[in-house]
């Protein structure tokens, strides 16, 4: 499957969806075989009115892309798409819900939010209404490989309490030739406009085929900045290699000066549109999809066509039909398609690898890695400080509030002018280049008498702006090597993590 959109939940686990993927309805022309191809029209038209109530089996199979996975076991599982409901103002018909171009954004108790989604394809690109909420505990109690996740989640599940979406606009993206440009606004209270912008037009590199759009800024432990994924244009002009940004600051004053810049190494496929990125809680970047243009689904309805049965008591997933999926197809020009024309180009329609990529800081000090043993709090309070979910621990943490942070597996010595540093990062909820949710906060600690604990003292979220939500606490340690991510909650309205 597609992964345009991608959510990093509080267990570590990754929610990945695409929906319909922004593929086209099959049977299609292309170039050669057609000299003046007509563009494709998606999946869902209007003339066709495919949202009439007994097309809502069909509509669910070409809408149910959606997985988990769990980068500490290294398995992935397909789970159901949220069912379609009967639709109260258009009598006959369903409400679509799609979730190919949904926003997303995770809510203070870790659940995912999702927000509209595709409508029609064609003659004009629409959003749906549809509001859901991913259920991240109750996901971890559902064990996917007995689920037969073809099906819609009233017939796949046993009973709804184990059905993790809830039934709770239009989103718009821009895309072309990519820039290597940096633009920055700086503030200041003293400019009549609040503040002046500036322009470095070779951030990214001295050339052409440094141009990039459809990547991803990540914000890592060590704040610095992976620039990662993405393409000189939409669908061609794949830029294998991620950048690293350090930050300098001067020594005397803690100026900010600007970023050093080096290559890393080249991930091995194509990131070109609808990719994703996400910083995981161990350190690591899990990077998928990409897509060169629109495959092509040859979707045969279920009429002529029923599911086979399946035995769910196996402990194995039905396998997707990959066959009805035509991925040797790339773009003629802007719109239409072309097949079998690409030559050298070998990059596929869509890509269905993800890969993972390890910072430079995962290999500091040899093998030795800081570890964040646990938190505790030295006084008493009058919520529940700590909890275990699926067998790991959280922590609810409070704005003006002391807690202590046990670590383990310390250097023995400090690489010069190199300091130990305690953030937050909050999960990442990443679709087309953008990460609505990450973000890094500084911790204040002081060492305490013990060399292997602080004592942190933490903000006042409203006076640090920080938002209600579940993080990833990152100890990074005199070496510069972060500690793998301890997840906790920061919200001073919740009674438990």
């Amino acid at each position: 499957m597609q992964t345009a959109h991608a959510v990093l939940l509080p267990s570590g686990r990754i929610l990945l969806a695409s929906g319909s993927s922004w593929r086209n309805r099959g049977p299609i022309e292309t170039y050669p075989h057609t000299a003046d191809p007509q563009s494709g029209r998606g999946i869902f038209r209007e003339e066709e009115d495919p949202f009439l109530i007994n097309k809502i089996e069909d509509y669910y199979q070409l809408v149910n892309n959606v997985g988990i996975y769990d980068p500490s076991k290294n398995t992935f599982y397909r789970i159901p798409h949220p069912e379609p409901v009967p639709d109260p103002k258009w009598p006959e018909h369903f409400a679509p819900n799609d979730f190919f171009c949904t926003g997303h954004l995770h809510v203070p108790d870790g659940n995912v939010l999702f927000v509209g989604g595709t409508q029609y394809y064609y003659p004009f690109r629409t959003g749906h209404r549809a509001t859901y909420l991913f259920d991240w505990r109750k996901e971890v109690q559902i064990r996917w490989n007995n689920v037969d996740w073809r099906r819609m989640p009233s017939v796949a599940f046993v009973n709804d309490s184990t059905n993790p979406w809830i039934f709770a606009g239009d989103q718009r993206f821009t895309g072309g030739r990519g820039s290597r440009k940096l633009e920055q606004f700086h503030a200041s209270i003293y400019e009549s406009n609040g503040g002046h912008w500036t322009l470095e037009p070779s951030f990214l590199g001295e050339h052409p085929q440094d141009d990039r759009t459809m990547h991803y800024a990540l914000l890592l432990p060590t704040s610095q900045i992976l620039i990662i994924n993405g393409a000189n244009y939409d669908f061609y002009g794949s830029i294998h290699y991620p950048i690293l940004l350090t930050p300098q600051f001067d020594n005397i004053n803690g100026t900010f000066l600007g970023y050093t810049k080096k290559r890393m190494n080249e991930g091995v496929e194509a990131r070109l549109y609808h990719n994703v990125a996400l910083l995981l809680p161990d350190g690591r970047v899990w990077i998928s999809g990409g897509g060169s243009a629109r495959a092509t689904i040859h979707y045969t309805p279920l009429a002529q066509k029923p599911l086979d049965e399946h035995n769910t008591s196996s402990y194995e997933q039905p396998l997707p039909d990959t066959s009805n999926i035509d991925l040797d197809v790339e773009m003629f020009d802007d719109g239409r398609l072309a097949k079998n024309s690409r030559g050298s180009l070998s990059v596929p329609t869509e890509t269905w690898v993800a890969e993972i990529f390890s910072p430079p800081y995962l290999f500091i000090d040899g093998k030795r890695r800081p570890v964040i043993v646990s938190l505790s709090h030295p006084h008493k309070v009058n919520y529940q400080f700590e909890s275990v979910i699926d067998g790991k621990r959280y922590y609810l943490l409070r704005s003006n509030s002391q807690y202590t942070v046990n670590l383990n597996y310390l250097p023995t010595q400090c690489a010069s002018g190199t300091k130990e540093k305690l953030v937050m990062i909050k999960l990442g909820s990443a679709t087309h280049g953008w990460d609505s949710g990450q973000r890094l906060i500084n911790l204040s600690f002081t060492r305490m008498s013990s060399t292997s604990a602080l004592l942190l003292t933490t903000l006042d979220a409203r006076i640090a702006l920080i938002a209600p939500a579940f993080y990833m606490m990152f100890y990074v340690d005199c070496m510069g090597k972060p500690s793998a991510a301890q997840i906790i909650r920061f919200d001073d309205q919740a009674v438990q993590p």
